[in-house]
């Protein structure tokens, strides 16, 4: 299966999904991974967003710290384990 690209907005923030699906086993096709997986795996990449969304906006408005300390620390590696699938992402950047 070729790499699925694919827009996630969450607030302001847009996000740029790119989804590398990997053979089973043995198996040389990816055909085990259906529409519904990929719809799967947007629900929960959407969630993992908001809640960094969600994060960043409080620190960029919290109103008890000087603007220069408004400063993200890094996110941790994405790794969401969900019925079907997981994912893992080793990235560390943060937007």
């Amino acid at each position: 299966m070729a790499p699925k690209k694919f827009v996630i907005k969450c607030g302001n923030f847009a996000v740029l999904v790119d989804l590398h699906v990997l053979p089973l086993g043995g198996l040389e096709d990816t055909s085990w991974f259906t529409e519904d997986h990929i719809e799967e795996v947007t629900d929960v990449v959407r969630d993992a967003l908001s809640q960094r969304v969600k994060q960043c906006e409080e620190s960029l408005y919290s109103r008890r710290q000087p603007k220069h300390k408004n400063v993200l620390a890094p996110a941790s590696p994405l790794f969401v384990k969900a019925p079907t699938s997981f994912i893992c992402d080793q990235n560390k950047e943060t937007f």
